[in-house]
């Protein structure tokens, strides 16, 4: 019985440990999953806000708490094993020498010896067997390897960076007969555009006539195939990566938030909380923040799912001012807003035109009215320029559009 309690007292004990720490491993691989999802459902804008290195940051601390919690739980189970079997081999040296002694002293014989033995072997076979088939070590550490290795996935194919460190930008964008295409598709077809800045431009066509295309290359997440896209009279190929990360931001049409407090995914752009503060103003969320019981240390869950679609876009156009870009990008900001929302945006906007250069992809008439500059795309090519007002007279393209 002595022996039976040490026993299980002891396995229990190691049982239990191990089980803590494989919980904790698991909610570390956890998090480094559900970080890692959120990464590629979000990798545009992480790209533009050059998150990147924070994130691989957070993912190192998760990597280095998992690892921890491996080594303590290896820890304890292998104290267990060598504990066990310890307590094991000394009782039964214990038990032989005392059978040993009845034997001598004729206490009692030899089938009594040999039953006790046997009895004894059965339960030590018995016990082997519970701690082989006690809890499995899952590992999981070739998973976040494999994941670690994804993530910093260099293609050859990767578009270079350049030497040019001019930081100050005026934000005049310029396409000189631009090529592109996409899986042998021709999305791009010698385009000749200019944009200005303190300006609104709309990027106006038929869906899939190239209006996306064109922030994308302006993003440089693929290269021309002829002709150049420059930048106060410089190639976005010949910036250097740390002064194009202040040339241009993107908000999507579903901006992708991360799964933590609000700060924090300002923190990407800026950490500066006057800044922050000062952003969320600008643009009219400061408001319901500072009303929410958390305020900016708020955590909205993955994709923001407990806030509006018109909050989630606020809190996405705070962030993009906090990144410092000049050029910014909008991609169907207004298209699941409500009016009153869309009148915020709105406002923002022609704030925001002061002194930046604003485009947007848009296919709602009452944008197209506010821009200064309007672009008609039509099968990769620029078909139309000019104001909604007298494009609505003098250009087919757009009046049906409008239609």
């Amino acid at each position: 019985m002595i022996y039976a309690y040490i026993y299980i007292t002891s396995k229990n004990y190691y049982d239990r440990k191990v089980d803590e720490y494989y919980q904790k491993q698991r909610k570390s691989n956890d998090k480094y999953s559900h970080l890692f999802t959120q990464i590629l459902n979000g990798l545009q804008e992480i790209k533009t806000f050059h998150m990147l290195p924070k994130l691989h940051k957070k993912l190192d601390r998760i990597k280095s708490e998992y690892s921890k919690n491996y080594m303590i739980k290896r820890k304890y189970y292998v104290r267990r094993e060598n504990d066990v079997r310890f307590i094991t081999h000394t009782f039964s040296i214990l038990l032989y020498v005392i059978l040993v002694l009845l034997m001598i002293r004729g206490t009692i014989g030899v089938d009594a010896l040999v039953l006790v033995i046997g009895y004894f072997e059965s339960m030590n076979s018995y016990l082997d067997k519970t701690i082989l088939s006690s809890v499995t070590i899952r590992e999981v550490n070739v998973a976040v390897k494999r994941i670690s290795n994804i993530l910093n996935y260099s293609s050859n194919e990767m578009i270079e960076f350049g030497n040019e460190m001019h930081e100050n930008q005026n934000g005049i964008i310029e396409f000189q007969n631009v090529n592109f295409s996409y899986e042998n598709k021709t999305i791009v077809k010698n385009m000749n555009l200019k944009i200005y800045p303190n300006q609104i431009t709309a990027l106006v066509g038929m869906s899939g006539t190239g209006k996306t295309s064109i922030f994308n290359l302006l993003l440089r997440p693929y290269q021309v195939d002829s002709g150049n896209i420059m930048i106060d009279n410089i190639n976005i190929y010949e910036y250097s990566k740390e002064a194009y990360s202040s040339v241009a931001s993107v908000v999507n049409q579903k901006p992708f938030i991360f799964g933590m407090s609000i700060r924090k995914n300002l923190d990407f752009a800026s950490k500066d909380v006057g800044k922050q503060i000062e952003a969320c103003k600008r643009v009219g969320i400061h408001d319901f923040i500072s009303s929410l019981p958390d305020g900016y240390h708020t955590i909205l869950r993955e994709d923001g799912s407990n806030i509006s679609g018109g909050q989630k876009q606020l809190i996405a156009l705070a962030r993009t001012l906090l990144s410092k870009a000049e050029i910014l990008l909008f991609d169907e900001i207004t298209s699941s807003l409500d009016p009153n929302t869309t009148k915020e945006v709105v406002k923002v906007l022609k704030e925001l035109k002061k002194n930046h250069t604003v485009i947007m992809i848009t296919h709602k008439p009452s944008m197209m009215k506010i821009a200064d500059q309007v672009i008609v795309i039509d099968n990769g090519k620029v078909v139309g320029k000019g104001q909604h007002k007298k494009l609505l007279e003098e250009n087919k393209y757009y009046q049906r559009l409008q239609k």
